[in-house]
């Protein structure tokens, strides 16, 4: 169930993706608990452990998430993982801490190593080569969440910079998360200029979740402009993009 779901292999979709997952929750915990607690299968479904982390925001349920990850990185420290699961694991931690604003832990785990690390140890290993953007991407978003706006503003960049190689069905999501990272740097034409990129291919190819963050920047864009009727507007239309990406 889990390796067919559209959204563990990149952003969801839709909410019926996630649903699926929540639905027969406590199967897949017992599953995923089976995981992290066997190095040699812990390394072969590092990469799926990975892609969770948008479920575990999206439906609420970051404790499981980190509870799932603080044991698979106790797993780690026996040695008996590859370098690249422990470098999944870690980062895929700091993202779950992120997104709980445990900010502190969250920024150590995601600093923990270099891009050029993640390049040697992580992304020579992927199985598909779109993972690479679409791991960028997750962590410039959790980043952003967790208020490491620095952090999340070099994320987005490399994320963008590898979009020539990417589908284009990841091109909405990166565009928006760059439109977030600019408004907290105070950049708002180009803020603006992204979040409406992101809007338009957002719609074009029925992706809620870059709509989701293009009408958040929208709405404070407005707020800023002296408009908070428009701002309630565009509120709105965040708050049923996230609904359609399967956000509770």
């Amino acid at each position: 169930m889990l390796a067919q779901t559209p959204l563990l292999t990149g952003m969801p979709a839709s909410a019926s993706d996630l649903e699926r997952v929540d639905i027969d929750m406590q199967t897949v915990l017992d599953f995923l608990e089976s995981v992290v607690a066997a190095p040699g299968r812990l390394d072969e479904h590092a990469d799926l452990l990975e892609s969770l982390g948008p479920f575990w925001f999206l439906r609420r349920r970051l404790a499981d998430g980190i509870r799932l990850l603080r044991h698979a990185a106790a797993t780690c420290t026996t040695g008996a993982c590859t370098p690249r699961t422990t470098a999944v694991v870690t980062l895929s931690l700091g993202s779950a801490l992120a997104y709980s604003q445990s900010a502190e832990e969250a920024h150590e785990l995601l600093t923990s190593y270099t891009f050029d690390d993640v390049e040697r140890i992580v992304v020579a290993g992927d199985q598909d080569p779109e993972r690479r953007t679409i791991r960028l991407a997750s962590l410039a978003l959790a980043a952003w969440v967790g208020d490491d706006h620095a952090l999340a503003g070099d994320y987005v960049a490399r994320a963008a910079a590898s979009l020539s190689s990417a589908s284009d069905g990841i091109v909405a999501l990166v565009t928006a998360t760059s439109a977030l990272c600019e408004l907290v740097a105070g950049e708002m034409a180009a803020s603006l200029e992204h979040a409406h990129t992101a809007l338009a291919l957002s719609t074009e190819r029925a992706d809620p979740l870059a709509m989701h963050l293009a009408a958040v920047v929208m709405g404070i864009g407005s707020l800023f402009d002296g408009d908070p009727r428009m701002g309630l507007r565009w509120n709105d239309q965040a708050f049923r993009a996230y609904l359609d990406a399967g956000g509770v």
